[in-house]
């Protein structure tokens, strides 16, 4: 019912035509207490690759929600240049490139700046009572192994758990991982509405209207990921019904979905 492996265009934006997607969120909690209080994490350390200066639009700019999938070794001279500040272009583009060497992996300009890479190092408050845990970071979400195994026994794809550090000696802690999204649907469809208000040629810089009339995906754009995220709202995680029904089998908790054609913001 839910392999799309092998699926021709056709078949595959018949069953997008008939899928319901999900947006997965955090609950609407009260007050900045209770999310505290249901999140008790600290981000206490994390590396991000330095965002652009344009000489040209003169705006400075960064992909919060990038995650490189690239691991630095300790002696690799690329972390002093992470410590850097904004970079001029012609000089990012040169991290980029450093960036691609070391690595081996081909790297989007627009999910360079500001992309996060290592592991991020956290530090738990008190006892953890949920599976889900959210920090102040936009499209930044922690799970617990359980969740983990559950996504991984459904044969999920689109996304990938990086293991985080944590700084605790209190109390036990769960194993807690960061829920990275690799999962890609593209440019939304017409549908939605999205367009563009404002861009730069020279840097990449591309800034979209909101959202009104929902998200809706276009399936020629579609890498046949479970989890995705889309190019103008990349903090936004979408998912299958597919991920709903594994998700609400193990009444897993402190997590919300919405149904993507009721997004707005």
């Amino acid at each position: 019912m839910y392999s799309y492996k092998g699926m021709s265009n056709q078949k595959r934006y018949r069953l997008w035509c008939n899928m319901q997607l999900f947006q997965l969120n955090y609950p609407l909690y009260d007050n900045d207490f209770e999310f505290n209080k249901e999140n008790p994490l600290e981000i206490l350390r994390e590396y991000s690759v330095p965002g652009i200066t344009c000489d040209v639009c003169g705006e400075v700019w960064s992909n919060v929600a990038s995650r490189l999938p690239v691991d630095l070794s300790a002696e690799s001279l690329l972390w002093s240049e992470i410590e850097k500040p904004n970079l001029k272009l012609s000089e990012h583009q040169s991290l980029r490139l450093q960036f691609e060497k070391e690595s081996g992996i081909k790297i989007e300009p627009s999910a360079f700046p500001g992309a996060r890479v290592g592991k991020v190092s956290i530090k738990i408050r008190k006892r953890v009572t949920s599976e889900f845990l959210w920090s102040w970071l936009p499209g930044t979400v922690f799970v617990t192994a359980e969740v983990v195994k559950a996504l991984q026994q459904a044969r999920i794809i689109g996304c990938l758990f990086y293991p985080v550090e944590i700084v605790n000696t209190k109390f036990e802690v769960p194993e807690i991982f960061e829920l990275v999204i690799t999962g890609k649907a593209g440019s939304t469809a017409r549908n939605s509405q999205i367009s563009i208000i404002d861009s730069c040629k020279v840097c990449g810089r591309v800034q979209y209207s909101p959202i009104i009339h929902g998200i809706y995906i276009d399936p020629e754009n579609w890498d046949s990921s479970d989890i995705c995220t889309i190019t103008e709202y990349p903090t936004y995680i979408l998912m299958s019904e597919k991920v709903k029904d594994v998700l609400e089998s193990e009444n897993f908790k402190n997590y919300v979905l919405t149904p993507t054609d009721r997004i707005s913001c």
